[in-house]
């Protein structure tokens, strides 16, 4: 499922405790919501609530510091979770930029760089450096927009970079982007990989015999 990131009032998005994709409700705030009376002296001017209509959580936001509408309740990952087939290596280092996007885009940026330079070695990739790696995928059948991904991770933000090489051109835009690159790289060569060997895996024996047979080196005369 996309993720839609999370906004003050919007009629939907990614609701940031369940993670579903739902509908939300604006009620106005009061002090019976807030289980609040008046001697509490809290101010309730500056803060906003909405309600997620999956799992009836609340969201609070607020207007102080002149940041405009911002969430504040629950702490907010301002990125997509990791892809369920994700490998767990991979995974650590994409929930490590998840963690800091909020705060500092661009070390999520050099994290998720790391994190495609991962990806590559599970899918075994050869080559000296990302531009040969992505070379030798495109060799091996790898779809043109897998291609373009992992050549935008080259080049995203600033001229080609490495991996954990902090780029001060890297903003929220480039990390939301490479949030979404490595999560369809995994889901295109991972997990459609895996997909395609359990259906070749179903076709009967004489069949995938003659494809072996078929596809055996052939000697020379």
């Amino acid at each position: 499922m996309k993720y839609i990131e999370p906004i003050y009032d919007a009629q939907s998005f990614t609701c940031p405790h369940c993670h579903t994709t739902a509908k939300f409700q604006w009620p106005p705030i009061t002090r019976a919501l807030w289980g609040a009376n008046d001697s509490d002296g809290l101010d309730f001017r500056d803060h906003f609530v909405g309600v997620c209509s999956h799992c009836d959580k609340w969201t609070i936001w607020s207007v102080e510091g002149g940041k405009g509408h911002h969430l504040v309740f629950p702490p907010h990952l301002a990125a997509p979770e990791a892809h369920a087939e994700m490998p767990p290596d991979v995974q650590k280092i994409y929930d490590e930029a998840r963690a800091i996007a909020g705060e500092s885009p661009r070390a999520a940026s050099a994290l998720l760089r790391l994190a495609v330079e991962l990806m590559l070695t599970h899918l075994k990739a050869e080559g000296r450096d990302l531009n040969e790696r992505v070379g030798w995928l495109v060799a091996q059948g790898a779809p043109k927009n897998i291609q373009q991904a992992l050549d935008a991770v080259r080049f995203c933000g600033n001229d080609a970079v490495h991996p954990l090489q902090i780029v001060p051109g890297d903003t929220e835009e480039t990390s939301a982007i490479l949030f979404e690159i490595v999560n369809q790289v995994c889901q295109s060569l991972i997990q459609g990989n895996r997909r395609i060997s359990e259906l070749y895996g179903k076709l009967p024996a004489k069949v995938r015999e003659g494809v072996a047979q078929r596809d055996k080196p052939r000697s020379k005369t």
